[in-house]
């Protein structure tokens, strides 16, 4: 089959994307401009002051400069992104059969519920990362021809552009899209082409268009682990140019051993590891590689507190947004009132212990079920999300829930697009089922 050949395929329905748009302005209204933290005042500022780092995302401030950036600004983007899933959880309810109305009350209720609504309005690069994969499985249940699958392989690659850990998964992506649409090699190769030129154009922009400042964000993850290791081992595994306090006892003052917080950003600032690039972070990688292959069980020994409390659920939501002069909520005691609701929620919704083994045991069931288009995107973007989730079982500096939100938003959606799927079923299975002698005696003709 040709990478062009698309069957079981309908189109996105714009009265789907109104709906959403409604939808999605009734659920982000209470937390309006959107959920702040202070990763996402730092952008505003870039933003304010044309000037950035590859800390963050480069790309988002740098276009919220040249669109005026305002509360409003962020506020509009906040509904964009909320309208991204809602479109998406509508998408794959009407792919399992559910009328339009029930599938936007399903949808509504989905993007309230605690576990997703969480950090659904966050202003975060999580949140978008979840929004583009929520919005890539939504269109890829739906299908389309060749313009929609580049834009699929588009999007897959935008993941990457605001997650740079997600590259890991653009094969898993390119072999999900052609398992789907059932297509071949061929169609693979393309979308994963595709999608790597994006993350390739970003690099150039990011370097010779927004000028950004080279920060070597990805040296959080070796410095954690490398303190945990010292500690651990007695011995400096730091290179002065990550730690110039060169000393143990200092670390072990500052270190935590679920979260680099205290480490990095701590005080006093003389005694704080610090991000390295260029050389400096090529050789705190090597540092980083050749410890944990010297000594894997310590490794996991050091990684498991932080594993333990992701697991378990910690940082469940943004309260609101961090003090900042000019940003203020819109409606704080919508906030609050939104932030009652998850906390009167049952603390294991909000772990990453359910969507984990959840996903598990779903993807077992789907392997016993039908395989039209659905069932397979089901069972493709299922994988994702656990193969997401343990990603950051690896990557994590500190327990925050938010790193796996998107394995969380895919892992209750597909659960309740299968519950959908598998009560409709039933309810054919009944109405198909042949009456009893009695009851065709009750209903003859005389």
């Amino acid at each position: 089959m040709s990478m062009h050949d698309d069957p079981e395929t309908a189109r996105p329905e714009i009265a789907d994307l109104l709906l959403a748009l409604i939808i999605a302005v009734i659920v982000a209204l209470p937390s309006l401009p959107g959920r702040m933290s202070a990763d996402s005042l730092n952008m505003y500022e870039q933003a304010v002051f044309d000037s950035y780092t590859d800390q963050h995302v480069v790309l988002i401030p740098w276009i919220w400069h040249r669109l005026g950036v305002s509360p409003g600004l962020i506020a509009a983007e906040t509904v964009i992104v909320v309208v991204a899933f809602v479109w998406a959880f509508l998408m794959i309810f009407r792919a399992a059969g559910l009328s339009r109305g029930r599938a936007g009350v399903a949808a509504a209720a989905l993007a309230l519920f605690p576990p997703v609504h969480g950090y659904l309005t966050g202003v975060s690069k999580d949140s978008w990362t979840a929004a583009v994969l929520v919005l890539l499985f939504g269109l890829a249940v739906v299908g389309g021809g060749r313009g929609a699958f580049v834009v699929r392989a588009l999007l897959a690659g935008l993941a990457v552009v605001i997650r740079p850990e997600t590259v890991l998964l653009l094969p898993l992506l390119a072999f999900g899209d052609a398992f789907i649409r059932r297509a071949g090699v061929a169609a693979m190769a393309a979308f994963l082409a595709i999608g790597l030129v994006v993350p390739a154009l970003n690099g150039v922009f990011v370097d010779r268009v927004a000028r950004a400042e080279k920060t070597g964000p990805d040296s959080i993850i070796y410095l954690f682990d490398l303190v945990g290791l010292s500690l651990k081992r007695q011995e400096m595994l730091l290179p002065p140019a990550a730690f110039p306090a060169q000393d143990l006892q200092v670390l072990e003052r500052h270190f935590h051993p679920s979260s680099v917080n205290t480490l990095v950003w701590g005080v006093p600032k003389e005694e704080m590891a610090v991000f390295v690039t260029g050389e400096d972070l090529a050789d705190l990688r090597r540092r980083w590689i050749a410890a944990i292959l010297a000594n894997p069980l310590d490794y996991l020994e050091v990684r498991w507190p932080v594993i333990k409390a992701y697991l378990r659920g910690e940082w469940r939501y943004h309260p609101g947004i961090d003090p900042h002069p000019d940003i203020r909520s819109y409606f704080p005691a919508g906030v609050e009132a939104m932030n009652a609701v998850m906390d009167a929620s049952p603390r294991l919704l909000a772990s990453h212990i359910v969507p984990m083994t959840g996903a598990f045991v779903l993807l077992i069931a789907l392997h016993f079920g039908a395989r039209d288009r659905l069932d397979r995107a089901l069972a493709v973007f299922l994988g994702v999300g656990l193969c997401y989730q343990g990603l950051f079982l690896i990557l994590i500096p500190a327990p925050d829930y938010r790193f796996g939100y998107a394995g969380v938003v895919i892992f209750y959606l597909a659960l309740a697009a299968a519950v959908f799927r598998y009560l409709r079923a039933l309810s054919a299975r009944a109405r198909r089922a042949p009456r009893g002698k009695d009851d065709r005696d009750r209903h003859r003709i005389p």
